[in-house]
């Protein structure tokens, strides 16, 4: 039960990361067309290859050494993660504008004329990279200690954000209205990881 107590927001959180990540791609093959979900799966795949070098460093390398220094080093522990915001902030900015200027010649050359929409979505999509490198470092903070259960709550509030704005964008907008759903719902998972951060500050602040 101790065991169970520990480990289940990790689980749960496990289980939040794909229907938040992909609830685009479904709803768009209900309320749109299979033509727009293979598109925007296509847009999204190109995304999670970008994603994979925030959730590397952090998943990977960093977050065993975060565990042992937010117990034993705790001065270390914030000058690391100061130093994470500022380095994934301006990794994101940067592959974010590479994203949105190369796309229109990458996508045709890498896909073929026929997913040349796919480079609009993915200059939309281009402003979740510095929000999504972001939200990863400031929320290494909370993978710690007892903050995992706020991370769950966070993530299920930026899922439930994503399939609403979904569901009424889709059917008047179609896949664009899906690619700035994704936008909102991955600002709205930052503002949440910012405010856990500054309650976790402020608590330390306080003790």
């Amino acid at each position: 039960m101790q065991l169970w107590l520990q480990a289940w927001a990790y689980g749960v959180a496990a289980l939040l990361y794909p229907v938040f990540f992909q609830v685009s791609t479904v709803l768009l093959k209900y309320l749109g067309s299979n033509a727009q979900a293979g598109h925007y799966g296509v847009a999204l795949a190109v995304m999670m290859a970008i994603y994979l070098f925030p959730s590397t460093v952090y998943q990977k390398f960093l977050l065993s050494r975060l565990h042992r220094w937010a117990v034993h080093d705790r001065p270390r522990f914030w000058r690391v993660h100061r130093l994470g915001n500022l380095a994934m902030l301006a990794a994101g900015i940067a592959v974010g504008a590479a994203l949105a200027l190369m796309s229109p010649w990458l996508v045709p050359f890498a896909f073929g004329p026929a997913y040349e929409d796919v480079a609009d979505v993915l200059a939309v999509l281009s402003i979740c990279v510095p929000l999504r490198f972001l939200s990863t470092s400031v929320g290494s903070a909370l993978l710690t200690e007892n903050h995992m259960r706020y991370r769950v709550v966070a993530m299920l509030a930026a899922t439930l954000v994503a399939v609403a704005l979904n569901a009424w964008a889709i059917p008047r907008f179609g896949i664009m209205g899906a690619a700035w759903s994704t936008v909102v719902a991955e600002a709205t998972l930052q503002f949440a990881m910012w405010l856990g951060l500054r309650k976790l500050v402020a608590g330390e602040d306080a003790r």
